[in-house]
C-alpha cells in the first residue's frame, strides 16, 4: 500500500523556513485583487486559498505572508496605529497597492481590521464571507490564540527578537484591540463573540448583495464556482485542519526565531570566550611567573 511521506517543517511551512525581507514600500500592484475575504483566522482560510489555487486564482494575502515577508509588519503597524491611535495618516490605493499588489486573493487577520477601507479601495473585487458558529470558532481560535500569546517563550523572544517577533506581536496586540476593545484577546469571551456576530454584519451593511457570497465550509463547490462563474473542479473540496496546523506553525516560527537569535549570538559568544581564554591565561601566566620570582627561579 502507497503511504504518502512525511513531510518536514521546512516543506510544510515554507513561509517560515525561507522568508525574504523585501521592503514593501519598494511594490506595486502586479495584478488586479479578485476577492476579499474578510474572515477571522480559523474560519477555514486556509482551505479557502487551497481551493481559489485550484480554481486558477494567484496571489494570496494572508497573515502568513506577513510571517514570510517580515517587513510587512511595519506597514501594518502603521495602519493599525492610525486606525486604533489616530496616528499618521489613512491609507491611500497606493499604499495598499504596495502592501497588497502581488496578490488576486486577499483573506484572514489583519485584513478583517481594513474592512470599509478596503471593500472602498477595490471595489472591483468580490466578497465572500465564511459564517462560522460564533462558539465553536471561539473555542477553536482562542484556544491556541492565547496560550501563544500568553507563554513564556512567546513574551522572552518578543523582547529579543526586535526584526520579528516584537513588531509581529505589535502587529497582534493592535489587531485585536481593534476587534475587540482595549483588553484585546484578554476581552471576556461574550464581548468577543458579540464583536465576532458584529463584524459579519458589517460586511453585510457595507458589500452591495451582488458583490456578497456568504459562504459555509462544507457546503462544497457549488455555490463558490457559480458565484465566481467558475466550472466545479472533479476533485473533493479541500479540508485543512487548521486548528493543528496553527499550533505547528506557531511552534516552528518560535523555533526559527531562537536558531537565528542563538546564530547572532555566536560571534559575540565566541569574542566572550577568546577574551575569557586570554584573561585565563593571563591570569595563570602572572601566577607561574609570580611563584617562580618568590622561589628565586626566575632573576
Amino acid at each position: 500500500m502507497d503511504t504518502v511521506p512525511k513531510q518536514s517543517s521546512e516543506e510544510r511551512f515554507p513561509e517560515l523556513a525561507h522568508q525574504t525581507w523585501e521592503d514593501p514600500r519598494s511594490r506595486t500592484r502586479t495584478q488586479p485583487m479578485k476577492i476579499l475575504m474578510p474572515g477571522m483566522m480559523r474560519t477555514g482560510t486556509m482551505s479557502m486559498m487551497i481551493a481559489f489555487k485550484q480554481l486558477d486564482y494567484t496571489g494570496f494575502y494572508h497573515m502568513t505572508s506577513i510571517m514570510h515577508n517580515p517587513p510587512d509588519t511595519k506597514m501594518w503597524i502603521e495602519y493599525l496605529r492610525w486606525k486604533h491611535h489616530g496616528e499618521g495618516r489613512p491609507f491611500t490605493r497606493k499604499d495598499w497597492d504596495q502592501l497588497l499588489g502581488h496578490a488576486q486573493v486577499c483573506c484572514d487577520v489583519p485584513l478583517v481590521c481594513a474592512l470599509p477601507d478596503l471593500i472602498a479601495t477595490y471595489p472591483e473585487a468580490e466578497v465572500i464571507l465564511v459564517e462560522r458558529d460564533p462558539d465553536s470558532w471561539y473555542e477553536s481560535s482562542y484556544s491556541g490564540t492565547s496560550k501563544f500569546l500568553s507563554s513564556r517563550r512567546t513574551q522572552v523572544l518578543a523582547t529579543l527578537d526586535t526584526r520579528f517577533t516584537r513588531p509581529l506581536a505589535e502587529v497582534i496586540q493592535l489587531m485585536f484591540a481593534i476587534l475587540w476593545g482595549p483588553k484585546g484577546w484578554q476581552e471576556p469571551e461574550q464581548v468577543v463573540k458579540r464583536r465576532y456576530h458584529e463584524l459579519h454584519e458589517d460586511v453585510r451593511r457595507l458589500v452591495p448583495p451582488e458583490r456578497l457570497l456568504g459562504y459555509k465550509i462544507g457546503k462544497g463547490w457549488a455555490p463558490l464556482c457559480e458565484f465566481l462563474g467558475k466550472e466545479v473542479p472533479d476533485t473533493p473540496f479541500p479540508r485543512v485542519n487548521e486548528r493543528k496546523e496553527f499550533s505547528e506553525r506557531l511552534n516552528y516560527m518560535l523555533t526559527k526565531v531562537t536558531e537565528r537569535l542563538l546564530w547572532g549570538a555566536m560571534p559575540y559568544a565566541a569574542v566572550v570566550t577568546v577574551a575569557a581564554i586570554a584573561v585565563t591565561y593571563s591570569v595563570w601566566a602572572m601566577d607561574t611567573l609570580g611563584a617562580g620570582i618568590l622561589s628565586g627561579r626566575v632573576s
